[in-house]
């Protein structure tokens, strides 16, 4: 979940949703799975002391999550701490991240600027909540694309 939907969990506040609570949520899956994966770690007795520390992060509190995910999004990460697993979708889960600050901004700043319609929200906010969905899951296949560009048969 993202940070603004909890929060408003947590005060038990009204809350507008945006389609960035659903895409993080996405996103902080991948992340998680990205992390657990054991390919390449036969057992749990070599899982690298640092991946472990992030893998507890990420399934810890909201700023443990956070300082984690600040973990996979800055820096390189280097195999030999992380695994080839995580160290390989570093790059897109990083460009992803970045897609999805910006996507934030934007709902933010649009949302400032829409004249709400008291009698209908659906009506108000519809067509931008569909627009930055739809930008958002494509913004995240064109990073796939890019990513895996010659490994997937059919992609080009």
């Amino acid at each position: 979940m993202s940070c603004q939907l909890l929060d408003a969990a947590i005060l038990n506040k009204p809350y507008l949703q945006s389609p960035i609570d659903d895409l993080l949520s996405f996103y902080y899956v991948a992340q998680w799975a990205a992390t657990n994966n054991n390919k390449d770690i036969p057992d749990s007795t070599t899982v690298p002391d640092k991946l472990r520390l992030l893998r507890d992060r990420l399934g810890g509190s909201l700023s443990e999550r956070e300082t984690g995910t600040v973990t996979i999004t800055s820096g390189t990460m280097r195999p030999t701490f992380y695994g080839r697993f995580l160290a390989d979708c570093q790059p897109i889960l990083q460009a992803w991240n970045q897609k999805l600050v910006t996507l934030t901004n934007d709902w933010a700043d649009a949302i400032e600027h829409v004249a709400p319609d008291v009698e209908d929200q659906y009506k108000t906010y519809y067509l931008l909540f569909r627009e930055l969905t739809d930008r958002g899951v494509l913004e995240l296949l064109e990073l796939v694309r890019l990513h895996f560009a010659g490994r997937l048969k059919g992609w080009a």
